[in-house]
């Protein structure tokens, strides 16, 4: 079997994704002899900011001279994005190799696409014999397929209405089902977010005694910047002040869990983290003159942290474009009514994956604002169109809304380089 052939394989295997539940991974993780057991494993959850937070957290270990698994989902063009060790992806043979050796297995179970991808870095990572793992949950925590395992640090970001028809539809709700990754034995660190939420977070905290500390009430945090056992940081490779918040949970937890974590473990960690991780997608610049920013923000609040960001340099640009598909679990009322006042037009949709909301609804939405926009099929032929136009010199395209987008036309533009 060739790479291509086994990852359509597994890519098909999305349809039983929205199967939540630990039955099949417990199954699968024993047959596979636990892999998971052998690891130090900092578990992530949170509405916003997971992927920062680990990315800041693994490039500080790596920095301390750690090798470090991470573990991130979804991908933006290859799947091997999701599984690395010291910022080197898997390969495709070591995918290959777990897919076709345990291919019965996955197929006798029905084991779901998020299952097996799970399974597979677990063992990957055993196998490695990796200093630490740092891995975020996919969707929620109590069900999620993550959430076998007693981490030796459980950080949870911030708690907001998101997944409302599987999470539940209050902040209490979803905050008791991320909350389940706090584990007894283990040690939680939660940034900032609704008392609602941080208090049933503290709840579960306390019936299960595991020690937790809260973000604003163990480091000082001054406008731009914050203070913390003799740091003072103001910025970091990652666009927005509330990167500062992701990289403060980090420091907190990594600091308070292992020791000999120094001061130029932090700051190497903070100057290196795009390197070392690979991260991408957050208010990244891919280009300037024209200026393109993709970002992943896909939410009220994630959305609202990338206007922050956006309104302070929106004035030098002469004319403001937005290419956006959201997924169909996402407000996208509210999404629209924030983004609105920023662009002079707006290009809607429809993202190649089966969660994708409907054009229709939105263009019905837009109508009702009176807001200028208009919709494409093909998004990538527009982005590339609207880049080599020698007229949008002064201007600025933004590509956010879902990760699945923004990968979707990196995608495409890396199949135009290869040609």
């Amino acid at each position: 079997m060739k790479i291509e052939e086994a990852l359509d394989q597994l890519f098909a295997m999305k349809r039983f994704s929205v199967k939540l539940g630990l039955e099949t991974i417990t199954k699968f993780l024993a047959y596979l002899g636990n892999p998971q057991n052998n690891l130090k494993i900092f578990h992530i959850a949170g509405s916003n900011g997971k992927g920062s937070t680990a990315s800041f957290l693994k490039s500080i270990l790596m920095e301390a001279g750690y090798n470090v698994g991470l573990y991130t989902s979804p991908h933006y063009v290859d799947f091997n994005e999701r599984i690395s060790i010291n910022g080197i992806q898997i390969s495709d043979d070591e995918i290959l190799k777990f897919l076709e050796e345990h291919q019965d297995f996955i197929k006798e179970n029905e084991t779901t696409f998020f299952e097996i991808t799970t399974a597979m870095m677990f063992n990957y990572f055993a196998n490695a014999e990796v200093d630490f793992a740092v891995i975020e949950v996919g969707l929620g925590g109590r069900l999620d397929a993550t959430n076998v395992i007693t981490p030796i640090a459980a950080l949870i970001t911030t708690i907001s209405l998101e997944h409302k028809q599987i999470l539940g539809d209050t902040l209490e709700a979803i905050a008791n089902e991320k909350g389940d990754i706090i584990k007894a034995g283990s040690r939680a660190f939660f940034g900032i977010m609704p008392d609602e939420a941080l208090d049933v977070l503290k709840t579960i905290s306390v019936k299960r005694g595991c020690d937790y500390k809260i973000l604003n009430e163990e480091i000082k945090f001054d406008t731009e910047k914050f203070h913390f056992n003799g740091l003072n940081i103001y910025k970091t490779p990652l666009a927005g002040s509330h990167q500062l918040y992701n990289l403060a949970l980090s420091v907190l937890a990594v600091q308070s869990v292992v020791e000999g974590i120094g001061r130029n473990s932090i700051l190497n960690g903070i100057k290196n983290v795009v390197k070392n991780t690979k991260i991408q997608g957050r208010y990244e610049i891919f280009h300037k003159n024209p200026t393109v920013i993709f970002d992943s923000a896909h939410n009220p609040q994630s959305l609202g942290s990338f206007l922050q960001t956006f309104k302070n340099e929106e004035n030098i640009f002469n004319n403001k474009e937005l290419i956006i598909g959201v997924l169909n679990d996402k407000d996208y009322k509210n999404i629209f009514d924030q983004l609105i006042p920023y662009f002079d037009s707006i290009k809607i949709t429809s993202i190649k994956n089966e969660r994708s909301q409907s054009v229709d609804l939105i263009a019905e939405h837009l109508v009702e604002t009176g807001a200028s926009f208009s919709v494409h099929d093909n998004p990538e032929e527009y982005f590339v169109g609207w880049l080599n136009d020698n007229n949008h010199k002064n201007d600025c395209l933004v590509v956010l809304g879902s990760i699945y987008l923004v990968g979707q036309i990196k995608k495409y533009l890396m199949g135009l380089k290869s040609t």
